[in-house]
């Protein structure tokens, strides 16, 4: 069988459909065409018309683009003013299987050296592009050299590329447009390519925004310092930048933040000044929280403060507020107009009730300290407190005694025995205590800290001896005492038991019986509201009659 074309077998498929499949065909069928020749059967016919009319042929579709630069790399080497020596590296990837054409640099240019030196770039629509044959992936750097405009800028034409950088050598004092600067030096450019301009930086004059000031300032004196936290509004003049702008702090400030919307950094100089710097232009209110500290004056000395305020004092208006500890009075040396305490905004009043002066304009203000007297509050206690004495006929004594103390922090608690007395057992909330002897020869008990308000009272058990004169055998006196506190007793009661056989006749002393029996064997006495005073009592006793 010889070769034939796909143009005459097409020719036989035609040919046949109008052959009737019904009929009865020869054994072999001829075709020839020109100096070709098939010969097929009948059968063979057929099943080739067949299969003709049911495969489908699907031809590989053309990609979407026939090539693309995946990066470009630009290096300007300003070192000559007259022109720049810029280094192009492209990475160009082609997906057609035919000739692609791709721009890659303005025909303006003039080239120095392309590599590989096998790339071809041949020149179309005032543009140098890269001529390639086939799918592939490329690397082309071109070199050449790009003149400077008349006003001595550059301007340099990059490619549409998925990834464009642009990086600049030798170029201090000139400024890029068209491109996102990097924080390494480099710059960012389009993806849809187009011009980047690179000119020389023009140095502007900065014009100070003019402003005015509304400054309000809280100072409290605590941890041996004066803490300021100061409020301040300030306000450009319409059309300034209004980005920045200096402040005046009181002599010997010590800046600990500042905060504020936009606020883009501070700093502090050793003039006692401090330099704003905002972000945005031409915003003309800007509000400030300034935290800051100064020396603590000693209460005799005259305080002098002031606000922060801009240099020109006339431009600066404000509040001036200041709390000190409650024993501690500031008046200001000279009449100044003063604000009522409800008047001022919570953040003033947060550490307590402030002395407030009005200011027109920013100006030093002094102050003279008087230090109050300050009395002490009681911080511990005696609920009750609940005696039982019990007396033997040799003069003999045993005092046991119960306490409440009501006490939230720690406590030193000293009392002091009557003359004679020994002390025999002592406890705090049921745990054995010894006390301390002072040099006054009182006794002293630490109590400890409680955790809560509900539970602040400590328990105290004690008991001692102590050594009267015999009892007579028919009538006498005794002469008793409890041990003093100088903490406020709300109330104490007090049982003494005679020996047997005696009974009480009268009693004289600083309490009062307590159920209004004045005689019998065991009387109950009661003295209420005391401090520092011991409770003494004289038992006049006598005889019981049989």
């Amino acid at each position: 069988m010889k070769r034939t074309t796909t143009l005459v077998l097409l020719a036989v498929a035609l040919t046949s459909a109008a052959i009737p499949l019904s009929a009865a065909p020869p054994a072999e069928t001829a075709l020839t065409s020109g100096k070709a020749e098939l010969n097929l059967s009948y059968q063979n016919l057929r099943q080739l018309i067949a299969d003709l009319k049911t495969k489908e042929y699907t031809e590989k579709p053309a990609p979407p683009v026939a090539a693309t630069i995946r990066s470009a790399a630009y290096q300007f080497d300003l070192s000559a003013k007259s022109s720049a020596k810029v280094t192009a590296t492209f990475s160009v990837t082609t997906f057609a299987d035919g000739w692609s054409s791709l721009p890659l640099v303005s025909g303006r240019y003039s080239i120095a050296s392309i590599e590989p030196a096998s790339s071809v770039l041949t020149p179309n629509d005032g543009k140098l592009a890269l001529l390639t044959h086939g799918a592939g992936e490329h690397s082309v750097t071109v070199t050449m050299f790009v003149p400077a405009l008349p006003d001595g800028s550059f301007s340099l034409e990059t490619v549409a590329a998925a990834a464009g950088r642009l990086n600049l050598v030798s170029a201090e004092g000139y400024q890029v447009q068209g491109a996102e600067a990097l924080g390494d030096g480099g710059y960012v450019l389009p993806s849809g390519g187009g011009n980047v301009r690179i000119a020389a930086s023009r140095k502007t004059e900065t014009i100070a925004s003019t402003w005015s000031a509304d400054s309000r300032v809280l100072y409290v004196a605590k941890n041996n310092e004066l803490q300021a936290e100061a409020h301040l509004q300030l306000n450009a003049k319409e059309g300034d930048a209004a980005t920045m702008a200096e402040l005046q702090l009181p002599k010997n400030a010590r800046v600990i933040s500042c905060e504020g919307p936009d606020l883009s950094g501070w700093t502090e100089t050793s003039m006692q000044q401090i330099k704003l710097q905002w972000k945005s232009h031409g915003i003309n209110r800007r509000r400030l929280i300034l935290h800051y500290s100064l020396p603590l004056p000693d209460p005799d000395e005259t305080w002098t403060l002031n606000i922060p305020r801009l240099a020109n004092d006339g431009e600066t208006r404000g509040q001036l507020a200041i709390v000190t500890p409650a024993e501690f009075q500031l008046t200001p040396t000279e009449p100044m107009p003063q604000i009522e305490a409800s008047m001022a905004a919570d953040w003033m009043k947060s550490e307590g009730i402030p002395l407030i002066v009005k200011l027109p304009k920013a100006q030093n203000i002094s102050f003279t300290g008087k230090r109050l007297t300050q009395i002490q509050a009681a911080t511990a206690t005696i609920k009750t407190a609940l005696f039982k004495t019990q007396i033997v006929p040799d003069g003999s004594t045993l005092t046991e005694g119960a306490l409440t103390i009501s006490h939230r922090d720690p406590k030193l608690w000293s009392f002091t025995l009557p003359a004679d007395s020994e002390i025999l057992t002592c406890q705090i909330d049921g745990r054995a205590a010894n006390p301390i002897v002072l040099s006054d020869g009182s006794l002293q008990l630490s109590l400890p800290a409680k955790q809560s308000a509900s539970k602040a009272t400590s328990e105290i058990k004690l008991s001692f001896t102590s050594k009267l004169e015999k009892v007579q055998p028919i009538r006498g006196k005794l002469s008793l005492a409890l041990p003093a506190t100088p903490l406020f007793i709300h109330e104490q009661h007090w049982l003494i038991t005679l020996p047997e056989a005696y009974e009480a006749s009268a009693v004289d002393g600083n309490l009062t019986f307590s159920n209004g029996k004045q005689s019998g064997r065991a009387i109950t006495l009661v003295k209420r509201l005391c401090r520092n005073q011991a409770a003494q009592v004289d038992i006049f006793y006598r005889k019981q009659s049989k």
